[in-house]
């Protein structure tokens, strides 16, 4: 399928989902009002070429399956619940042994995954998060540091069995050793959302991943400085993708090459 092709299904998804929300626009408290209309918008800007959530999963995850969801409630600053079932489903699907993620918050989006995991399977989740004193250096931290210093990292997995398969990391993406997590299987980046920050920590992960297996996903890939550098990676040929009905991106990797994945 042509870029052009691309762009016309983009545009049609995107306006469809702007009048289905704007139709029940008066049926949602103003919060949720807001909420929805920005992310119709974020949508229909977007560069990105869309893939469903099904076709990621195709015949991946069989019908006696269970996908786990831990930790379900949303607070401020998390993936909404159907973005923390795409992150759930392509662990269970991908089945990888190791997986990275950037940005560690709560802890909730590594439990996720995490808890699709086999427990005896040697799996592990590394998720890295700025330092707790972090902050006490900075003078003008920027709004991704404020929020790191808001809540204890990873406090959300905190009395789960799968605990057992996370191991945190504290440091700045920006001077961490990734080479010690190579290859990766899956990574999560969801850290620094200027948009230096966001290349950096795409090209940090693009070098350690699995290019025979691996895959990459991005949060809010669709606002920020995440979109402008994630559009600007794709316009250098590398094929990053959309998933359908959230900001989560994703560049998935096969026998050596990236892989094309809109539909």
């Amino acid at each position: 399928m042509n870029e052009t092709l691309f762009k016309v299904k983009r545009v049609v998804t995107a306006w469809s989902s702007l009048m289905i929300y704007g139709l029940t626009l008066p049926f949602y408290p103003n919060r949720r009002r807001l909420q929805k209309l920005k992310f119709a918008h974020d949508m229909l800007h977007s560069r990105l070429p869309m893939v469903s959530l099904e076709s990621l999963l195709g015949t991946g995850v069989s019908d006696m399956e269970l996908i786990a969801l831990k930790a379900v409630s949303c607070h401020d600053h998390n993936c909404s619940i159907f973005e923390l079932t795409v992150l759930a489903a392509l662990a269970r699907s991908l089945r990888p042994k190791r997986i990275v993620e950037i940005g560690t918050y709560d802890g909730r989006s590594a439990l996720a995954m995490a808890a699709n995991l086999p427990l005896d399977s040697g799996a592990q989740v590394v998720t890295l998060n700025l330092p707790p004193d972090y902050l006490n250096d900075k003078s003008t931290p920027l709004i991704d540091e404020q929020l790191a210093g808001k809540v204890e990292s990873g406090y959300r997995w905190r009395g789960h069995p799968e605990a057992n398969l996370i191991r945190q990391e504290f440091g700045n993406s920006l001077e961490y050793d990734f080479d010690q997590w190579k290859p990766t299987d899956l990574a999560f980046i969801d850290g620094g959302h200027d948009e230096s920050i966001a290349t950096s920590d795409s090209l940090h992960i693009m070098r350690i991943i699995n290019h025979s297996r691996g895959t990459i996903l991005w949060h809010d890939a669709t606002r920020y400085g995440v979109k402008p550098a994630l559009e600007k990676l794709r316009a250098q040929g590398h094929k990053i993708h959309l998933i359908a009905g959230t900001t989560i991106a994703i560049l998935r990797y096969s026998g050596g090459d990236e892989i094309d994945l809109a539909y």
